[in-house]
């Protein structure tokens, strides 16, 4: 494959990669409004959305730094 090829491959696996987080923070932001209560660890948050934990822990935190979350001591995450 040439330069250019693998130019475009890259960008279309950053695109795609992007495109999927997306999707990944709707959901997420779906889940809090349709129940005010709850409560969301980052394994239940990651075998709800089907991601890895890593996944989900850095977009959960990336949520309360938006002030869309709050995080607990308990590493539990609810709607803020």
């Amino acid at each position: 494959m040439n330069r250019r090829g693998s130019v475009r491959t890259r960008d279309a696996i950053i695109e795609s990669l992007s495109i999927r987080v997306t999707e990944l923070v709707q959901r997420l932001r779906g889940m809090f409004p349709e129940d005010p209560g709850t409560r969301l660890s980052v394994a239940q948050a990651a075998r709800l959305a089907g991601v890895e934990p890593s996944v989900r822990r850095h977009i959960l935190e990336t949520l309360a730094d938006s002030h869309f979350l709050k995080s607990g001591r308990d590493g539990t995450f609810t709607l803020r």
